[in-house]
């Protein structure tokens, strides 16, 4: 091989534009006896790449890359789902805020409708004409409210009994 084509090969090596079959014909060269004094410091810097005489393998670097790429685009919807979700939360703050004025608007307003309404017909009429009838009437109502009450309480009662089981089958699974 020509002087010049080695040395045309050496600078396209350092300036990484070599492919492997132009590296294996460098390989050689340097390997063999009969080398220019003018190249032996090439030949040192050139060997020290491959003290094992053999080509790097890439094999490994498809995988990092390919891991690299698994990674960033992982961090991306990553990033993507915290803005979805500030998004959300920033629309519920905005509504939640919306249905607390109108809320806060038509209590007012019917707090006014109701002042108009009282100031216009101030005298009130009972619904029952004897404080018996009125007094059973609320005892009804008020043992309607106590059964139906104490019936949640005892289902309140069951799904706290129930909670409480689940934690003690899950305690002894994690212990």
């Amino acid at each position: 091989m020509k002087t010049e084509e080695i040395k045309q090969l050496l600078e396209d090596f350092y300036n990484g534009e070599t492919c492997v079959e132009q590296e294996q014909l460098l390989l050689h060269y340097f390997e063999s006896e009969s080398i220019l004094e003018e190249l032996q410091k090439e030949k040192e810097i050139f060997l020290q790449f491959y003290q094992d005489n053999s080509l790097p393998e890439h094999s490994h670097l498809e995988t990092k890359l390919s891991e690299l790429i698994g990674t960033l685009a992982n961090e991306e919807t990553a990033k993507v789902d915290v803005s979805k979700r500030q998004i959300w939360l920033w629309a519920g703050s905005v509504a939640a805020s919306f249905l607390l004025l109108v809320s806060f608007g038509l209590l007012f307003h019917h707090n006014n409708d109701k002042e108009a309404f009282a100031s216009q017909h101030t005298q009130y009429k009972d619904t029952f004409d004897n404080p018996e009838g009125a007094a059973i009437e609320a005892q009804k109502a008020l043992a309607l409210f106590s059964a139906n009450y104490n019936k949640g309480i005892d289902q309140l009662a069951m799904a706290v009994g129930n909670i409480e089981k689940t934690n003690e089958i899950i305690n002894k699974t994690f212990k």
